[in-house]
Protein backbone atom coordinates (compact mmCIF):
# COMPACT_ATOMS: atom_id res chain seq x y z
CA UNK A 1 0.00 0.00 0.00
CA UNK A 2 2.68 2.20 0.91
CA UNK A 3 4.80 1.39 -2.18
CA UNK A 4 1.97 2.05 -4.50
CA UNK A 5 1.76 5.54 -2.67
CA UNK A 6 4.84 6.53 -2.89
CA UNK A 7 4.66 5.57 -6.91
CA UNK A 8 1.51 7.51 -7.04
CA UNK A 9 3.61 10.33 -5.53
CA UNK A 10 6.35 10.32 -7.62
CA UNK A 11 4.67 9.99 -10.89
CA UNK A 12 2.66 13.01 -9.66
CA UNK A 13 5.62 15.23 -9.23
CA UNK A 14 7.98 13.33 -12.05
CA UNK A 15 5.10 14.52 -14.74
CA UNK A 16 5.06 18.07 -12.88
CA UNK A 17 8.73 18.56 -13.56
CA UNK A 18 8.66 17.09 -16.79
CA UNK A 19 6.00 18.66 -18.25
CA UNK A 20 8.25 22.21 -19.14
CA UNK A 21 10.46 20.06 -20.69
CA UNK A 22 7.58 18.40 -23.28
CA UNK A 23 6.18 22.02 -23.63
CA UNK A 24 9.77 23.09 -24.41
CA UNK A 25 10.48 20.02 -26.79
CA UNK A 26 7.09 20.51 -28.49
CA UNK A 27 8.09 24.80 -29.14
CA UNK A 28 11.92 23.36 -30.56
CA UNK A 29 10.09 20.90 -33.34
CA UNK A 30 7.89 23.79 -34.56
CA UNK A 31 11.51 25.92 -35.15
CA UNK A 32 12.69 25.33 -39.03
CA UNK A 33 14.95 27.25 -41.26
CA UNK A 34 12.56 29.04 -42.67
CA UNK A 35 10.75 30.47 -39.07
CA UNK A 36 14.35 31.12 -36.69
CA UNK A 37 12.23 34.10 -36.25
CA UNK A 38 9.90 32.10 -33.33
CA UNK A 39 10.80 32.60 -29.90
CA UNK A 40 10.34 30.35 -27.33
CA UNK A 41 7.70 31.75 -24.70
CA UNK A 42 9.16 31.67 -20.67
CA UNK A 43 6.76 30.06 -17.69
CA UNK A 44 7.37 33.25 -16.04
CA UNK A 45 8.49 31.19 -12.78
CA UNK A 46 12.18 32.94 -12.99
CA UNK A 47 13.43 29.37 -12.29
CA UNK A 48 16.22 27.66 -14.25
CA UNK A 49 13.51 26.42 -16.86
CA UNK A 50 13.15 30.40 -17.61
CA UNK A 51 16.71 31.03 -17.68
CA UNK A 52 17.16 28.20 -20.03
CA UNK A 53 14.39 29.28 -22.13
CA UNK A 54 16.04 32.81 -22.13
CA UNK A 55 19.54 31.20 -23.36
CA UNK A 56 18.15 29.52 -26.77
CA UNK A 57 16.35 32.25 -27.69
CA UNK A 58 19.36 34.67 -27.61
CA UNK A 59 21.15 31.60 -29.50
CA UNK A 60 18.05 31.47 -31.65
CA UNK A 61 18.92 35.42 -32.48
CA UNK A 62 22.64 34.86 -33.23
CA UNK A 63 21.53 31.94 -35.33
CA UNK A 64 18.65 34.09 -37.38
CA UNK A 65 21.17 37.19 -37.54
CA UNK A 66 23.88 35.39 -39.33
CA UNK A 67 21.43 32.92 -41.46
CA UNK A 68 19.83 36.40 -43.09
CA UNK A 69 23.26 37.62 -43.61
CA UNK A 70 24.50 34.82 -45.51
CA UNK A 71 21.01 34.84 -47.44
CA UNK A 72 22.11 38.61 -47.88
CA UNK A 73 25.75 37.66 -48.74
CA UNK A 74 25.17 34.90 -51.20
CA UNK A 75 22.58 37.04 -53.06
CA UNK A 76 24.81 39.93 -53.61
CA UNK A 77 27.86 37.58 -54.58
CA UNK A 78 25.51 36.29 -57.52
CA UNK A 79 24.82 39.37 -58.05
CA UNK A 80 27.73 40.82 -58.28
CA UNK A 81 29.28 37.94 -60.13
CA UNK A 82 26.39 37.89 -62.83
CA UNK A 83 27.36 41.33 -63.86
CA UNK A 84 30.64 40.88 -65.52
CA UNK A 85 29.77 36.92 -67.16
CA UNK A 86 26.76 39.13 -68.85
CA UNK A 87 29.03 41.53 -70.14
CA UNK A 88 31.13 38.68 -71.55
CA UNK A 89 28.28 37.04 -72.96
CA UNK A 90 27.39 39.99 -74.50
CA UNK A 91 30.36 40.63 -75.95
CA UNK A 92 30.79 37.22 -77.62
CA UNK A 93 27.34 37.45 -79.04
CA UNK A 94 28.00 40.77 -80.66
CA UNK A 95 31.36 39.85 -82.32
CA UNK A 96 29.37 35.76 -83.56
CA UNK A 97 26.74 38.31 -85.38
CA UNK A 98 29.20 38.94 -88.32
CA UNK A 99 32.60 40.10 -89.63
CA UNK A 100 34.23 42.91 -87.99
CA UNK A 101 37.64 44.44 -88.26
CA UNK A 102 40.50 42.78 -86.24
CA UNK A 103 40.28 46.33 -84.40
CA UNK A 104 36.57 45.80 -83.20
CA UNK A 105 37.84 41.79 -82.01
CA UNK A 106 40.95 43.48 -80.03
CA UNK A 107 39.14 46.01 -78.18
CA UNK A 108 36.01 43.21 -77.47
CA UNK A 109 38.70 40.84 -76.44
CA UNK A 110 40.02 43.78 -74.10
CA UNK A 111 36.60 44.35 -72.57
CA UNK A 112 36.32 41.05 -72.07
CA UNK A 113 39.66 40.07 -70.22
CA UNK A 114 38.97 43.06 -68.28
CA UNK A 115 35.84 41.65 -66.82
CA UNK A 116 37.45 38.07 -66.50
CA UNK A 117 39.84 39.83 -64.02
CA UNK A 118 37.02 41.43 -62.26
CA UNK A 119 35.42 37.68 -61.42
CA UNK A 120 38.76 36.59 -60.58
CA UNK A 121 39.68 39.46 -58.12
CA UNK A 122 36.00 39.24 -56.97
CA UNK A 123 36.36 35.06 -56.04
CA UNK A 124 39.72 35.70 -54.50
CA UNK A 125 37.82 38.42 -51.72
CA UNK A 126 34.89 36.27 -51.70
CA UNK A 127 37.27 33.20 -50.42
CA UNK A 128 39.14 35.79 -48.32
CA UNK A 129 36.24 36.33 -46.45
CA UNK A 130 34.40 32.81 -45.95
CA UNK A 131 38.29 31.93 -44.33
CA UNK A 132 38.51 31.42 -40.75
CA UNK A 133 40.73 33.84 -38.12
CA UNK A 134 42.58 31.58 -37.34
CA UNK A 135 43.39 30.03 -41.03
CA UNK A 136 44.03 33.94 -41.97
CA UNK A 137 46.70 34.35 -38.59
CA UNK A 138 48.22 31.00 -39.83
CA UNK A 139 49.45 32.54 -43.13
CA UNK A 140 53.48 33.89 -43.26
CA UNK A 141 53.09 36.04 -40.20
CA UNK A 142 56.29 38.35 -39.57
CA UNK A 143 57.58 41.83 -37.72
CA UNK A 144 55.71 44.66 -40.26
CA UNK A 145 56.97 48.61 -39.38
CA UNK A 146 53.86 50.02 -40.15
CA UNK A 147 55.07 53.46 -40.25
CA UNK A 148 57.36 52.25 -43.37
CA UNK A 149 54.69 49.77 -44.71
CA UNK A 150 52.49 53.21 -44.84
CA UNK A 151 54.96 55.30 -46.24
CA UNK A 152 56.28 52.81 -48.92
CA UNK A 153 52.39 52.37 -49.75
CA UNK A 154 51.61 56.29 -50.05
CA UNK A 155 54.14 57.07 -52.42
CA UNK A 156 52.66 55.18 -54.92
CA UNK A 157 50.02 57.94 -55.28
CA UNK A 158 50.38 60.99 -56.71
CA UNK A 159 47.89 62.84 -54.22
CA UNK A 160 48.09 60.91 -51.00
CA UNK A 161 50.48 63.11 -48.47
CA UNK A 162 51.80 60.94 -45.33
CA UNK A 163 52.46 62.18 -42.35
CA UNK A 164 54.07 60.65 -39.04
CA UNK A 165 53.81 61.96 -35.62
CA UNK A 166 55.65 60.84 -32.63
CA UNK A 167 56.48 57.43 -34.00
CA UNK A 168 59.63 55.90 -33.41
CA UNK A 169 60.67 52.28 -33.15
CA UNK A 170 57.56 50.45 -31.87
CA UNK A 171 55.31 50.58 -34.76
CA UNK A 172 56.24 46.96 -35.26
CA UNK A 173 53.50 44.49 -35.68
CA UNK A 174 53.32 40.41 -36.08
CA UNK A 175 51.20 40.00 -39.12
CA UNK A 176 51.17 39.12 -43.09
CA UNK A 177 52.48 41.97 -44.54
CA UNK A 178 50.67 41.46 -48.05
CA UNK A 179 47.67 41.34 -46.00
CA UNK A 180 47.96 44.44 -44.18
CA UNK A 181 48.96 46.82 -47.70
CA UNK A 182 45.53 45.00 -49.25
CA UNK A 183 43.66 46.53 -46.16
CA UNK A 184 45.27 49.92 -46.40
CA UNK A 185 45.84 50.24 -50.23
CA UNK A 186 41.50 49.69 -50.36
CA UNK A 187 41.08 52.42 -47.81
CA UNK A 188 43.41 54.91 -49.58
CA UNK A 189 41.89 53.82 -53.04
CA UNK A 190 38.61 54.55 -51.42
CA UNK A 191 39.45 57.87 -50.43
CA UNK A 192 41.34 58.15 -53.88
CA UNK A 193 38.35 57.65 -55.65
CA UNK A 194 35.90 59.81 -53.79
CA UNK A 195 37.72 63.11 -53.87
CA UNK A 196 39.53 65.28 -56.52
CA UNK A 197 41.28 66.83 -53.42
CA UNK A 198 44.59 65.22 -52.16
CA UNK A 199 44.34 62.52 -49.72
CA UNK A 200 46.29 62.78 -45.70
CA UNK A 201 47.50 59.52 -44.13
CA UNK A 202 48.28 60.29 -40.66
CA UNK A 203 49.81 57.88 -38.22
CA UNK A 204 50.13 59.11 -34.66
CA UNK A 205 51.53 57.75 -31.55
CA UNK A 206 48.83 57.02 -28.10
CA UNK A 207 49.90 56.11 -25.22
CA UNK A 208 48.77 52.18 -25.67
CA UNK A 209 49.08 51.90 -29.35
CA UNK A 210 49.31 53.96 -32.63
CA UNK A 211 46.43 55.36 -34.38
CA UNK A 212 46.44 55.77 -38.79
CA UNK A 213 44.09 58.34 -39.86
CA UNK A 214 42.79 58.80 -43.66
CA UNK A 215 41.13 61.58 -44.54
CA UNK A 216 40.12 62.62 -47.84
CA UNK A 217 37.43 65.84 -48.85
CA UNK A 218 35.11 64.46 -50.91
CA UNK A 219 31.88 63.43 -51.32
CA UNK A 220 31.45 62.21 -47.84
CA UNK A 221 28.72 59.23 -46.78
CA UNK A 222 25.49 59.78 -45.67
CA UNK A 223 24.36 59.61 -42.26
CA UNK A 224 22.29 57.03 -42.84
CA UNK A 225 24.68 54.83 -44.86
CA UNK A 226 27.21 55.15 -42.18
CA UNK A 227 26.16 52.50 -40.51
CA UNK A 228 26.24 49.96 -42.99
CA UNK A 229 29.46 50.91 -45.25
CA UNK A 230 31.37 47.88 -43.76
CA UNK A 231 28.97 45.01 -45.27
CA UNK A 232 30.13 43.34 -47.98
CA UNK A 233 28.42 44.72 -51.41
CA UNK A 234 27.41 47.54 -49.69
CA UNK A 235 27.71 51.03 -51.57
CA UNK A 236 26.39 54.37 -50.02
CA UNK A 237 23.58 56.24 -52.09
CA UNK A 238 25.81 58.95 -53.62
CA UNK A 239 28.61 56.84 -55.27
CA UNK A 240 26.65 54.49 -57.56
CA UNK A 241 28.11 56.31 -60.45
CA UNK A 242 31.68 55.35 -59.01
CA UNK A 243 33.00 51.78 -60.48
CA UNK A 244 33.23 49.72 -57.54
CA UNK A 245 31.65 46.48 -56.07
CA UNK A 246 31.06 47.35 -52.35
CA UNK A 247 33.40 44.73 -51.20
CA UNK A 248 36.34 46.89 -50.28
CA UNK A 249 36.04 48.02 -46.78
CA UNK A 250 34.58 44.86 -45.26
CA UNK A 251 37.93 43.07 -46.64
CA UNK A 252 39.64 45.60 -44.84
CA UNK A 253 37.95 45.63 -41.85
CA UNK A 254 38.35 41.58 -41.84
CA UNK A 255 42.28 41.86 -42.10
CA UNK A 256 42.47 44.68 -39.41
CA UNK A 257 40.37 42.70 -36.42
CA UNK A 258 42.15 39.89 -37.10
CA UNK A 259 45.47 41.46 -36.35
CA UNK A 260 43.98 43.49 -33.24
CA UNK A 261 43.14 46.56 -35.15
CA UNK A 262 40.22 48.88 -34.64
CA UNK A 263 38.57 50.66 -37.95
CA UNK A 264 35.77 53.21 -37.93
CA UNK A 265 34.20 55.67 -40.08
CA UNK A 266 33.48 59.79 -39.66
CA UNK A 267 31.93 61.27 -42.08
CA UNK A 268 30.10 64.33 -43.22
CA UNK A 269 28.19 64.59 -46.90
CA UNK A 270 29.79 67.02 -49.31
CA UNK A 271 32.58 67.73 -47.17
CA UNK A 272 35.03 64.59 -45.89
CA UNK A 273 35.76 61.23 -44.89
CA UNK A 274 38.36 60.45 -42.04
CA UNK A 275 38.76 56.04 -41.66
CA UNK A 276 40.70 55.59 -38.12
CA UNK A 277 42.23 52.22 -37.67
CA UNK A 278 43.83 52.13 -34.01
CA UNK A 279 46.20 49.41 -32.82
CA UNK A 280 46.83 49.12 -29.63
CA UNK A 281 50.52 48.14 -28.14
CA UNK A 282 51.97 44.99 -29.92
CA UNK A 283 49.52 43.44 -31.51
CA UNK A 284 50.48 39.85 -32.36
CA UNK A 285 49.23 36.62 -33.90
CA UNK A 286 47.90 34.09 -31.76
Amino acid sequence: MLTGLVFLIGKVYANRILLPLQHLLKDLKRIRVNNLNVRLETFGNKDEWDELIRALNEMLDHLDTAFQAEKAFISNASHELNNPLTAIQGECEICLLKRRPAEEYEEALRRIADESRRISMLIKHLLFLSRHDEDILCRGAETVELAVLLQDLCRQYERVRFDVTGIGAGSELRADSHLLRVAFRNIIDNACKYSQEDVEVRMVRMEDGVKVEVLDHGVGIPEDDIRYIFNSFYRAGNVREYHGQGIGLSLSMRILKVYGGRISIDSCQGQYTKVTVIFKSSPKTK
